[in-house]
């Protein structure tokens, strides 16, 4: 059988649903980069699922691992939640969000 290796929350380890034979580690500081690249790929996958099955409660979930796992990575280069929220409410007040659907054409 395979080994399936990937990153899980940090409370994770102590959770109920964790299958039979499974262990832990801690990734290698130079291998985090990466597993966070894979954890967002992965999220976003499952989101996109969620999403085209309709199901609004497993899409919050999945939009929160998402945003979470994105979080992780800008830490990674000195970016905090924090500094993160403040400029997406700066840009969304100067420029709006993304709901309205525009699209840029450009020549």
């Amino acid at each position: 059988m395979d080994q399936i290796k990937k990153l899980v929350r940090d409370g994770y380890i102590n959770s109920e649903s964790v299958h039979p034979g499974a262990r832990f580690e801690t990734a290698d500081p130079a291998d985090l980069d990466q597993l966070l690249r894979d954890k967002i790929s992965e999220e976003l996958l499952e989101l996109n699922g969620a999403i085209k099955n309709g199901d609004t409660d497993d899409v919050s979930e999945e939009a929160a691992d998402a945003i979470e796992a994105i979080i992780g990575r800008a830490k990674l280069a000195g970016v905090n939640a924090d500094q993160i929220e403040s400029i997406r409410q700066t840009k969304k007040e100067k420029m709006g969000g993304f709901e309205k659907g525009v699209i840029l054409i450009r020549r």
